[in-house]
């Protein structure tokens, strides 16, 4: 098990393993892919220890799908219980309901 660390992004906050990228020295956020801010340089190199470095790790894939409403690529979230495009707000109806578990297993549901 590696260390956690909370992500700093707007949007994101996760909780995740993240990964220090070697060559820019930042802490990436596994979810988001953004780097984290305010990490310390402790932190850092505990970070490389464990071995949790980008380094030989595959940049993972989102779930996107494009929005009809706004015309984006986007990752839906799942408000109301519907699957949603979180850019425009707008009932993403071109998604099969299928895909609903796999969104709220992505943690990107609003309350």
């Amino acid at each position: 098990m590696g260390m956690f660390i909370s992500c700093t992004n707007k949007g994101c906050f996760a909780s995740t393993e993240a990964l220090l990228d070697v060559t820019t020295n930042d802490v990436i956020c596994r979810d988001c892919g953004k780097p984290i801010t305010g990490i310390t340089s402790f932190a850092k190199v505990s970070l490389k220890t464990l071995g949790q470095t980008t380094k030989g790790q595959k940049k993972s894939q989102k779930l996107e799908f494009d929005c009809l409403s706004c015309s984006k690529k986007v990752q839906p979230i799942l408000k109301g219980g519907k699957i949603t495009c979180p850019d425009c707000n707008v009932e993403m109806k071109n998604i099969p309901v299928t895909f609903k578990h796999v969104v709220e297993l992505l943690g990107k549901k609003d309350a």
